[in-house]
């Protein structure tokens, strides 16, 4: 948590690359379906494993 809050990423994630020409806004939106399919589908996969041996 301690490196998380540093004011350094802070900045770095609040003003990002001006060469990336992306707002901190739209990497959120960009970041938010990637970051579901990779959690959402071996989620539900473990969950009816665990449904079928129940």
């Amino acid at each position: 948590m301690v490196v998380m809050f540093t004011t350094l990423l802070v900045r770095f994630y609040t003003n990002p690359i001006p060469s990336w020409h992306i707002s901190p806004l739209a990497g959120q939106a960009a970041g938010c379906p990637i970051t579901s399919s990779f959690t959402g589908l071996p989620t539900l996969l473990v969950l009816d494993a665990l449904v079928m041996e129940w």
